[in-house]
Parts: C-alpha cells; structure tokens; sequence
C-alpha cells in the first residue's frame, strides 16, 4: 500500500510525529510505500521519508484559505500517487476543510485521520478547564462558544476567538470529520469522548504502537518524569512529592514555562535532577534506568507515547487517573491516583515505593509483555486494514 501522510511537523516534535515517523519506518519494512509531508522546526530530526513545506510558518488567514499550499500538497499526492492518505494533526497549520475537499477532487483516494487530542470537541483541543474534564463545546455547531465564553486559550479573548472561529468553520460550516473515510482514536476515552462528531461517523480504536522492547539488568532507582515543564503536566503535583519524599531520586526532563519553579526547587531539594529536554533516544535510556515513570497530569490525556515507550522498557507508571491513562495500567501495569487529592497522591505513590523487588519484577514484566503483544509491526499490519 502506499500512504501518503500529512501532519503539522515533518520534524520530530511531539507524538503525533513519533506516530507518523513509525508508520513511515515500520510500514517501509512491511512492504507498503509511505511518504510524509509537513513544516519543519530548527534543531528538529526529520521524520522517516518525509518533505518539508518550510519553516514553521501559520497564518490566521492560512488557518482557514491558502490556496497556494494547497495546490503545492495536492501535486506531491499526484506525483506519490498513494492508495490511502493518513492525516495526523493537520489543524492551525493546514486550511483542513479546503485541503480535505482538495485532495478529495484531485487524488479520489480514501482519506483518513488519527486524533492525537481533542480537537473535534474542543476548540482549544485540551478537553479540560479548570483542572477538571470539559465537555461544554461537545456537539460542536454554537457549542465551542463556551471555549469563548471561558476564553480557555491562555486566559486570551484573541487567541481563543481565532482557535473557536478554525473549528466552527472546519467542523461547522464545512463538516469535515464526516468525509473521512476512517477516523482513528488512539484510546477508547477519546474515542468516547469525540463519538458523534462527523455526522455519526464510527469512531475506529488503535492503540498507539509501542517500540521494540528491551529490558535489561541495569540496577533500577528513582522516578522519571519526561513532558513539558507545565502545570497542566503536574509538574506541581511532582514538585510535592519531591518535598514530601526527599529519599527518593526524581528525574526531571523537559522544558516549558516552569522552568524558573523547577530551578527553585531543585535549590532546596537534592533529590530532583534536572536534565533538561532530551532526545528520544536519551529518553528510552532514562525510563530504562528507573523504576516508575510518572505521569501527574491535570489534562485528559489521550494515549501518551512516553507510556509505551516505558512499557518497552519494562517500567511501570504512576499516572493519575485521567483520560487514557487508566485505560492503559490495566492489568496491574501501574498505580493510579487522583491528582485532585493530596490523600490520594501521597498514599498511592508511597504503596508504589513500598512495593517489594518480587511484586516490581512482576509488574515489570506484565508491561513488557503488553508492549510486545501492542508492538509496531502489529500496529502497522491493522492501520493498514483500516485505510484500505
């Protein structure tokens, strides 16, 4: 099969660019033909057999027209001539619904879509305010007023007024979930929490595809935390539990905009060590070296990579009980909390440092093997099913 891919970055950003590097990386070694196109980021990686469109680079006016940008992806379709195309997170960057009826009128091949958020239902695509889940602009249509209303972007009239105006227009006006030929949840919560959108349109599971597993010997300590320095994140929540458990060896890679909090408190507590943004590669490495990955989240989660790429490595999470991540500590993979309850906080995360070197290697091994039974081979071979 060949598969034409779009997504905002053709550089590695985030997890909808591991995602789409995968497809590229693993359905080249299943037979199929796989081409990608997207924006890239200075200092970036480029994705596996993918094209830049430039530096990164979004306009208002291009958020809902660019006619120019379109003719230039819908000539590289021409030119690849694929069987299925596979959008990913196209959204602020691409003018989706003209570049959906585009492509739809030039190639007339099955277009399908990966959600990697929330963005069908929520204007500001984070699916939660305040802490807590929203489903206020659910339904779409007058409804993602409400993220106007709440001004949900960064407290900002302007930058909420632009992100509500982009999904009533691609959603709205235009209906675009519903010319999808597959519309594809990476976790059953988001699959639930999106039903409806695109005129009813049946929303396909597939759990995000885990690497290759690799568990070694090495000696295992500490907690690793790996995402944004943000409040939404629960860099906060972690900060805490640092205070509160100053035997315990945190690992903290990431940046963001708290990153002046984590430097304070790295000052008065030894025990968390700073590592800055890291490589996937350096990232695999940390989760292989300690003995939970924790995942403190405010937000609703979808279906985190770094999870998967933990159970890879044979290391169980602590994750709070939002969104996807429940879904994914079934069968005893973890520890769950709510992040809402300091009660709850501490006394999970303590059971989960008392748990005995026998109850660990259990647990350990329970998400090895979940990660070799979800691997990307097996993800590729039903993605593939799906777009046909």
């Amino acid at each position: 099969m060949r598969i034409f891919q779009l997504n905002k970055y053709a550089t590695l950003n985030g997890g909808s660019e591991t995602v789409a590097d995968i497809v590229g990386r693993i359905g080249n070694r299943a037979g199929h033909q796989v081409f990608l196109v997207g924006y890239e980021k200075p200092g970036q990686l480029p994705l596996f057999e993918s094209d830049s469109l430039g530096p990164d680079a979004m306009s208002v006016k291009g958020m809902f027209r660019n006619a120019t940008l379109v003719e230039r992806v819908v000539q590289w379709a021409k030119e690849f001539k694929p069987d299925a195309i596979l959008h990913h997170n196209i959204y602020h960057h691409f003018p989706m619904a003209q570049l959906v009826d585009a492509l739809d009128r030039e190639v007339g091949v099955p277009q399908s879509i990966i959600l990697h958020d929330h963005k069908p239902v929520c204007p500001v695509y984070v699916g939660y305010r305040e802490g807590h889940a929203c489903h206020e602009c659910k339904g779409g249509g007058l409804r993602y007023l409400n993220a106007l209303r709440h001004r949900c972007k960064d407290g900002s009239f302007v930058k909420t007024s632009l992100l509500t105006m982009d999904s009533i227009w691609n959603s709205g006006v235009f209906g675009v979930y519903s010319r999808f030929h597959r519309v594809i949840s990476p976790s059953r919560f988001l699959a639930s929490n999106v039903q409806g959108i695109g005129k009813g349109r049946k929303i396909e599971v597939l759990t995000n595809p885990c690497p290759p597993v690799r568990v070694g010997n090495e000696r295992r300590e500490g907690v690793a935390y790996a995402s944004r320095l943000t409040s939404e994140k629960g860099l906060p929540v972690l900060l805490r539990l640092a205070d509160s458990f100053p035997d315990q060896k945190f690992l903290v890679a990431g940046d963001g905009p708290l990153q002046a909090a984590l430097d304070e408190a790295v000052a008065k507590h030894p025990n968390i060590h700073p590592l800055g943004r890291l490589t996937r590669e350096a990232t695999v490495e940390m989760l292989g070296s300690v003995k939970f990955l924790l995942i403190p989240s405010l937000g609703m989660e979808n279906n985190p990579m770094i999870i998967l790429e933990a159970f890879a490595r044979g290391t169980p999470v602590i994750g709070t009980d939002r969104g996807g991540i429940p879904e994914l500590l079934e069968g005893d993979k973890g520890f769950l909390f709510d992040p809402g309850s300091a009660e709850s906080t501490f006394s999970v995360f303590k059971k989960a440092m008392d748990l005995d070197d026998a109850a660990w290697s259990v647990m350990s091994r329970r998400c090895s093997d979940w990660a070799t039974e979800n691997s990307e081979e097996h993800y590729i071979q039903k993605l593939a099913e799906l777009l046909s």
